[in-house]
């Protein structure tokens, strides 16, 4: 039987802000100028030529750079090895449109196949994942778990997936379900080696929202499978929780630690610090590199994860892992005393670093800092903290860490 909405427990749509007006000077908006292509949807590029897409990129950079009057020459892009079906982490929300069922992007939009809304950028053994799901969940049998469904998740690598299935509501008979999809899952798609179902409550516009729960409310429950995503990065494998944040690009990993190693340029000598460390990439990277590396990261699990690698890897460096939230007091009261052979790679979340960060870290004195965006738009007010307190720009290398998009990674080296 197909699936029925019911006026017993009715979903919750989502609900979205009306769109602001864009401004001139951001890069998306430059961008749209440079392609003649609107950047209001998600994957604007998923359907064009790719070294058209990496040109593009290349003269908005350089047109973003000159609006805002920033200092330095960014180098040319570096192009992702996927430019398309790169992405390991994927996510649609559970759609209810006048009692039709279906998958799509966040915002409602997308191409639809069928019941799934398709995307060119993510992992394509993630659309089978999605159908198989979909189908499930639009069989009037599934209809308790249909209505509580907020977002379906896929993680992991191109050859190992974990699902995350995120409920707005749970209760025995949403955990018989859960457990039944689980098990569909596990026979049907031979790669899905793990599956969780997330309890969000709020119905969160966020896929994996971090709202603190009361201490009743268990937010995470293990389905089948593996504790930690299976991650192989850089040359090693790491075990990720599977809501930490990774990298979306698995193919662009390996160029971008690259990178960022030869900017640094580190001695045995010298001591790193890694804020927003995740779960180790740069501090494992560069382990052989350094006589000290600390790594600090607000999220608890990832550092977890951390530490336990710590201890099972062989690696020169003396390595430390510590959870905090990364502000100023926490840099000047917590890490160890400062150093004039120090390094620091800075790596926020795309809303950027908290208050009084920038100068913080340049009371330390470091020798070496390497700020990395993952939004364009933050770097010209950060650029000008770090010039205001003593700091300059010395190399700008941008990464197509999101081919098929407007945006882009940056990686900006300073020092005094």
């Amino acid at each position: 039987m197909p699936y029925k909405p019911t006026s017993a427990k009715p979903r919750k749509q989502p609900f979205f802000k009306r769109e602001e007006p864009q401004n001139p000077r951001d890069f998306s908006v430059i961008m749209a100028g440079i392609s003649g292509i609107p950047t209001r949807n998600a994957e604007p590029f998923a359907q064009e030529d790719y070294q058209k897409e990496c040109e593009w990129k290349n003269d908005a950079i350089q047109k973003f750079w000159k609006v805002h009057r920033l200092r330095g020459n960014p180098k040319p892009l570096i192009p992702s090895p996927k430019a398309r079906g790169y992405r390991t982490t994927s996510k649609r929300r559970v759609w209810d449109d006048h009692g039709t069922l279906s998958l799509r992007f966040a915002d409602g939009s997308g191409t639809m196949k069928r019941d799934v809304a398709e995307s060119a950028l993510d992992c394509p053994e993630h659309h089978n994942i999605y159908h198989t799901i979909a189908n499930k969940l639009t069989l009037n049998s599934y209809i308790a778990l249909a209505q509580v469904m907020n977002y379906v998740v896929v993680r992991g690598t191109y050859t190992e997936f974990t699902v995350i299935l995120n409920v707005g509501d749970i209760d025995a008979q949403v955990v018989r379900k859960l457990k039944s999809l689980a098990e569909i899952l596990k026979k049907e798609c031979p790669k899905v080696v793990s599956c969780f179902a997330y309890h969000d409550p709020t119905r969160s516009a966020y896929y994996l929202d971090q709202t603190p729960l009361d201490s009743k409310t268990i937010r995470l429950k293990k389905l089948f499978g593996f504790d930690y995503m299976r991650i192989a990065l850089a040359g090693k494998t790491f075990f990720v929780p599977p809501t930490g944040f990774t990298q979306v690009n698995e193919s662009m990993v390996t160029p971008f630690v690259q990178s960022i190693r030869s900017m640094l340029a580190p001695s045995e000598n010298q001591r790193l610090l890694d804020l927003y460390c995740g779960y180790g990439l740069f501090s494992f990277a560069y382990g052989d590199a350094y006589k000290e590396i600390v790594g600090i990261e607000q999220e608890g699990e990832s550092i977890q994860a951390a530490r336990i690698m710590a201890e099972k890897t062989e690696h020169t460096a003396r390595m430390k892992f510590l959870t905090g939230n990364i502000n100023g007091d926490f840099i000047e009261h917590k890490l160890p005393r400062k150093g004039p052979e120090e390094h620091i790679i800075l790596d926020p979340p795309r809303k950027g670093v908290e208050e009084n960060v920038i100068q913080t870290i340049t009371e330390r004195n470091p020798e070496k800092v390497v700020h990395i965006f993952c939004g364009v738009d933050e770097i010209p007010d950060s650029l000008r903290l770090w010039n205001q307190h003593g700091y300059a720009t010395r190399d700008i290398q941008p990464f197509d860490m999101f081919a098929g998009t407007a945006n882009m990674e940056i990686a900006i080296l300073l020092s005094k």
